[in-house]
């Protein structure tokens, strides 16, 4: 089964394998619009804008409406030089820089033939844009090329922004006694839980997974069967390797800390703590015709607790290089 639109993660310390490649609702392109007036504020129909990108040279043309206002959408991020022309006024020259799913508003003031004037829109984006309730954001070319994407596909990383969004949904496996509990067994499955017997085979769960993840869907389950009572990991389980050699989805090992504080074992309610959460690359595993079935299970699961504590490894030296940091700067006086 191809993994191109599906991911497998593995969480430890609140751990978890998830399934969740999913399509971001991300836009690339610009929009530019604004009104035409004279030296009057009197609104100016008919006017031709011209908007070129000064980098490509590729122009656009547009033309004000009865109120004088002008849209030209879907243009790719640069900087656009606009001139607005009308036979016996001056052309008047604007220029501006577009983002990422920006809506910038340029208005122009057509005067005499015998005026001329030039606009530039410069400066950042402001904190509220009045233009759009869109929300965007360009991302440093260093971050597109070095951070891991399923599928290497452009929308993907519009999850990573603030206030991105997927319309995804994300299944969880859960023990099957929380099932029993009244009231909050429906809840949890009507927030798309699904439950598994951590003892023994569980055939049904396995066919429930498989079925999540043929149909495109997000799954998160934990590879050790429950949560970790210290914050030490235990064995990875046998058929979460399976569910990974069977699927040959991509698996990419999240590492969650700081959960032990904010909901300890046996609490009904969180604590106010900050949690920190780490995604590694992601794993990818085959059949292996050379070894027996069962092995190849239980090698893919020890691969993905590997996997998570290099993740922990790796955290801990960055809380730790922060911290000498902090103290170093605090001694300083800075």
């Amino acid at each position: 089964m191809s993994g191109s639109h599906r991911l497998l993660a593995g969480v430890a310390a609140f751990v978890g394998l998830v399934w969740c490649a999913a399509p971001a609702h991300a836009q690339s392109t610009a929009t530019l619009q604004g009104s035409i007036t004279d030296a009057q504020n009197a609104v100016m129909p008919g006017v031709t804008v011209t908007i070129r990108n000064a980098s490509t040279g590729i122009e656009r043309t547009a033309v004000t409406d009865g109120a004088g206002q002008y849209v030209a959408a879907s243009l790719q991020p640069g900087h656009y030089v606009v001139v607005a022309h009308l036979e016996g006024f001056k052309d008047q020259n604007g220029e501006t820089d577009l983002g990422p799913a920006q809506t910038i508003v340029l208005n122009l003031k057509l005067g005499l033939a015998s005026l001329a004037e030039n606009v530039t829109v410069t400066g950042s984006s402001p904190l509220i844009d009045t233009a759009t309730v869109s929300v965007g954001q360009a991302m440093a070319e260093r971050t597109v090329q070095e951070i891991p994407l399923n599928g290497r596909h452009f929308v993907d990383l519009g999850t990573l922004m603030p206030g991105g969004s997927t319309s995804r949904t994300l299944h969880f496996m859960a023990k099957a006694e929380l099932f029993r509990i009244p009231g909050f067994g429906r809840l949890i499955r009507n927030l798309n839980a699904h439950p598994v017997r951590r003892e023994g085979s569980d055939p049904k769960a396995l066919k429930t997974a498989v079925r999540l993840l043929e149909e495109g869907e997000a799954l998160l389950a934990f590879p050790e069967g429950t949560r970790s009572r210290d914050g030490s990991f235990g064995e990875g389980k046998p058929g979460i390797g399976m569910l990974a050699v069977l699927t040959e989805v991509p698996v990419v090992p999240t590492y969650v800390t700081g959960t032990l504080h904010a909901l300890p074992r046996g609490a009904w309610w969180p604590r106010r703590s900050k949690v920190r959460v780490i995604f590694g690359p992601a794993l990818h595993f085959k059949p292996d015709p050379g070894a027996g079935r069962r092995e190849r299970y239980r090698e893919a699961a020890q691969e993905m607790m590997r996997a998570i504590a290099q993740l922990r490894e790796q955290d801990e030296k960055t809380h730790a290089a922060s911290s000498a940091q902090s103290q170093h700067d605090v001694r300083g006086g800075r």
